[in-house]
């Protein structure tokens, strides 16, 4: 069924979202990102910088929704200090 803009309901206070986006991406990843809290300087940047949305800022500090992130390591390389590192993903 293909679905018109005109017939899709938008109340402006939530983006439309696919399907893909409620499903798990745990699988999709080689790498996982792992947070060093102590040198998380700048938690902002990784999360600016991650095209999933997986890393959030509570407190200050960058907390990672596994079940959103692919694995690209976007975050790794422009997080500053090393803060973020990589894991291989053993399946």
């Amino acid at each position: 069924m293909i679905v018109t803009q005109e017939e899709t309901k938008y109340d402006g206070k939530a983006a439309p979202v696919s399907a893909a986006a409620f499903q798990s991406r745990a699988d999709w990843r080689l790498f996982t990102p792992r947070i060093d809290a102590k040198k998380a300087l700048d938690p902002y940047t990784g999360a600016s910088v991650c095209p999933d949305g997986a890393i959030e800022i509570k407190d200050g500090k960058m907390k990672i929704n596994y079940d959103a992130c692919t694995g690209c390591l976007l975050c790794l390389r422009e997080t500053p200090g090393g803060a973020i590192s990589e894991e291989k993903v053993e399946k």
